[in-house]
């Protein structure tokens, strides 16, 4: 019973990560999603003629070709492609990178576990319910292999070769 236990702990923790890991990814996939639709429809949006004033913007953005405004569709590809984030926006990428392997993983190793646990759990009530059957219907099953149930009754002196009852 303790390894059971010991599954359905491991099962948490490793749902629990893939909760947590999946959420974090989820956030940068959300970003590169309305990122990439703002992308795509940019003339229609009127992002092509918007500019954003470089007070805004991080100091270490494009501080080669500042000229007190950028437009809106560069800082949105930037975004995009991480460039906005200078040299830590490759690092950025790797790092959700790792973060949805890790979700796909430990949400398929827990899934996979789920699946284990519930077989094994359904073969202990199985078991379970027909021990206890088998107990409060005063059966004795030692005397036959052919699972037939008590369709005798006490009285019955056919010897049939069913289950007798326990003494």
């Amino acid at each position: 019973m303790t390894r059971v236990v010991a599954l359905y702990r491991w099962r948490d923790r490793l749902y629990r990560i893939h909760v947590v890991t999946g959420l974090a990814a989820a956030v940068w996939f959300l970003l590169m999603a309305l990122t990439g639709i703002l992308i795509n429809h940019q003339e229609s949006l009127g992002l092509l003629d918007a500019e954003v004033s470089d007070r805004y913007l991080p100091g270490y953005y494009r501080s080669d070709a500042r000229s007190g405004t950028t437009r809106l569709n560069i800082i949105i590809t930037d975004l995009h492609s991480g460039r906005i984030l200078g040299s830590q926006g490759a690092w950025m990428s790797d790092l959700v990178a790792v973060l949805l392997i890790v979700s796909l993983l430990s949400g398929f190793v827990s899934n996979q576990m789920k699946k284990r646990l519930q077989a094994a759990s359904s073969r202990e009530i199985a078991r379970t319910s027909t021990s206890t059957a088998r107990r409060e219907s005063g059966w004795n099953s030692s005397t036959s292999d052919n699972g037939s149930g008590p369709e005798g009754s006490e009285a019955s002196s056919e010897p049939s070769g069913k289950r007798v009852p326990a003494r």
